[in-house]
């Protein structure tokens, strides 16, 4: 039985050195990568397609807050008036605060909450639309309406994530350029200071983003109604009026003031109601509010 095991020890040590002298003996160039293209920010965002790529990035990321197990507006519902926490076979976000909700929590879980997906995620997105913005000049475009679109895109998407967290967290880092570098020195901002910058980016992009576009995609009418928030949360009530009546009387979108669908016969409801209805919401009318 030893003999056996030394022999085989023996043979399996003899094909190791076959395969070391076979790999050690190929010839260098054998292998050198060649790879076919290389990909830096130096030439792949300085194409139209290249920044439009990294706005897209930036769109997944709101779209994101709206869909999934555990969707992070959850979270917003429930840490506001919107919603109450009816879970009833765990321990849910809204029981214990103290708990679920300081800074060494599970601040991104399905379970607890997702304070810290916003944190993180809204900063990738800015992250992306400061890099569209700051490299825009980099770029030949077909036209300055292509030019004005993608530039547009990325104020509306930055103005939306700003927004956001400084309603969710206050005064917060606000970068508006592209980090290329480590950095650990980030402070915070004043939150009316962000607002008020996104207030001057949001009416630049009113008219550079299309009147009507693809769906899901940034449009006129939504940077005019993410305008009126922010002009509201300045409280500056003139230009929330104005920007408001822009966007109903623009032609693409109107207030409902109507009942409709399966549920107006029901006297005790409103068209509030009606516009919240699944069974209402494959109507074409219901598409013209949004």
């Amino acid at each position: 039985m030893n003999k056996e095991l030394y022999t085989y020890r023996k043979a399996l040590l003899g094909l190791t050195c076959v395969f070391a002298l076979t790999f050690t003996s190929c010839e260098e160039e054998f292998l050198d990568a060649e790879p076919q293209s290389f990909f830096t920010p130096g030439n792949a965002l300085n194409t139209p397609d290249g920044l439009a790529s990294l706005n897209n990035n930036a769109l997944a990321r709101l779209a994101s807050e709206f869909y999934g197990d555990g969707a992070p507006i959850i979270t917003e519902n429930v840490f506001s008036e919107v919603a109450v926490e009816g879970t009833t076979d765990k321990s849910g976000p809204a029981q214990d605060l103290n708990l679920l909700i300081l800074p060494d929590a599970n601040l991104n879980s399905s379970d607890t909450n997702r304070i810290g997906w916003y944190w993180n995620l809204f900063y990738e997105g800015i992250k992306f639309t400061n890099t569209v913005v700051g490299r825009i000049d980099d770029a030949e475009f077909e036209s300055d309406e292509q030019r004005a679109t993608i530039l547009g895109k990325a104020y509306f998407l930055r103005g939306y994530f700003y927004y956001r967290l400084t309603q969710q967290f206050g005064d917060i880092p606000f970068v508006l350029d592209e980090v290329k570098e480590p950095k650990l020195d980030f402070v915070s901002t004043s939150r009316i200071t962000i607002l008020e910058k996104i207030q001057e980016d949001l009416n630049a992009a009113v008219s550079m983003v299309p009147e009507v576009s693809d769906k899901g995609d940034v449009s006129k009418g939504a940077v005019l109604h993410l305008l009126t928030k922010v002009n509201l949360a300045l409280t500056d009530f003139d230009a929330a009026i104005a920007s408001s009546s822009q966007l109903i009387e623009g032609g693409q979108h109107r207030l409902m003031t109507n009942r409709f669908g399966a549920t107006a016969g029901d006297a005790t409801k409103d068209v509030t109601w009606d516009l919240h209805r699944p069974q209402n919401k494959s109507i074409i009318v219901i598409r013209r509010v949004f």
